[in-house]
């Protein structure tokens, strides 16, 4: 009990790799023989895994998720293994979602079938995101629909945001900026009601995505600014290395070639461990773009 509530403070605090040595502690002292051990050990295995995503080490978060999953099956535990799904997601301002993801969503939407529960809205909606890369436009409406109708009922700011956040995601299309504009102005909204810091960096890069579609440089300058404020605030590496690639990004958009590739190549050393595939890609198209201008 004390590992966890120290795992916890330390959470609060940002000093993930404190958490993820408390949490660890408090696996190897668990009863793992009984109903309420393994409810226990689930709990610890999702903050764990969440403590593992703020620190950029998304390999052994996706471990402790998918422990935490395998538990809860073997206990009946459906809130926890839907909390796992979730957590494997995640709900990243790059999405990066695996087959494997979309299998413990769907998982997650069986179990809680019926049940119109925040957790349940929350489900419904990474799922829209998750699937996105097909073409499955009508279900990810419905999915969305539904768990904003869910979230809406059970008047839970926090779900909401969530939702909305994950909707923007899987609803994005070509067509629909007026939408995604109104969509994104709500969730800046309800970012300063709930305490939900995680997502609030998020928020901003919709907003950031939008004003660059629309051409309204003013404002991509002063979203970039206010997500670099808040990646450097928080600490998590794959959001330092966002705020590295938004300015590289701005650089390139003004035609500071010179200083662009610069940039790009910075970017990049800042993501090798934090979103090391990711980081590459991103400045192969910067580069792409930099030659191809030159």
């Amino acid at each position: 009990n004390y590992a966890i509530r120290a795992g916890d403070r330390a959470t609060t605090q940002l000093a993930y790799a404190e958490a993820i040595a408390h949490y660890e502690r408090a696996l190897d002292v668990l009863n793992l023989g009984g109903p309420t051990g393994g409810e226990i050990t689930c709990l610890v295995l999702l903050s764990l895994g969440e403590a593992h995503n703020h620190a950029g080490q998304f390999e052994e978060a996706q471990k402790a998720f998918e422990r935490a999953a395998s538990t809860a099956r073997q206990h009946d535990l459906p809130a926890p293994l839907a909390r796992a799904a979730l957590g494997a997601a995640g709900l990243g301002i790059i999405g990066h979602t695996s087959p494997r993801h979309v299998e413990l969503l769907e998982e997650a939407v069986k179990v809680l079938h019926g049940l119109n529960v925040p957790l349940r809205a929350r489900v419904l909606a990474r799922l829209a995101f998750a699937i996105r890369g097909s073409s499955t436009q009508d279900r990810r409406r419905m999915l969305v629909n539904e768990a904003e109708c869910i979230a809406r009922r059970c008047d839970d700011p926090s779900t909401l945001l969530y939702v909305l956040v994950a909707g923007h995601w899987g609803l994005w299309m070509p067509g629909n900026l007026d939408e995604r504009l109104s969509i994104a102005t709500e969730i800046i909204g309800l970012c300063a009601q709930t305490a939900e810091t995680s997502l609030i960096p998020t928020a901003h890069a919709h907003r950031l995505f939008i004003s660059t579609e629309l051409g309204d440089i003013p404002a991509v300058d002063a979203t970039i600014k206010t997500f670099t404020d808040l990646a450097q605030e928080l600490g998590q590496p794959q959001r330092l290395w966002l705020a590295a690639s938004f300015k590289t990004m701005r650089t390139f958009m003004a035609g500071c070639f010179g200083d662009a590739e610069r940039c790009a190549v910075l970017t990049r050393t800042i993501g090798e461990q934090p979103a090391p595939v990711l980081a590459r890609d991103h400045y192969f198209v910067h580069m792409l773009l930099l030659r191809r201008e030159q």
